[in-house]
């Protein structure tokens, strides 16, 4: 419940980036998502690589996140 209202006091307008994502491995402890994050326009243009670390917990729910990002260099103007 607190990541998700940290989540939300985070949130972006609708339709302001787009998501990709690949479950990179998952089994009974935990998860490694690998996915890409795009922003068209506004101060946070750019496209994003990001790694999640997921750990869960006895009960199944996320125990532990971690999110690891990267913004891909901008290509230079001509």
């Amino acid at each position: 419940e607190q990541l998700v209202a940290k989540w939300t006091s985070w949130a972006d307008e609708p339709g302001a980036w787009s998501f990709d994502y690949t479950v990179f491995l998952e089994d009974d402890q935990g998860a490694v998502i690998q996915a890409v994050t795009t922003y068209p326009a506004g101060e946070k243009s750019g496209v994003y690589d990001n790694v999640w670390l997921l750990r869960f917990g006895p009960d199944g729910r996320v125990s532990e996140f971690t999110d690891y990002w990267v913004q891909r260099p901008k290509p230079k103007s001509a």
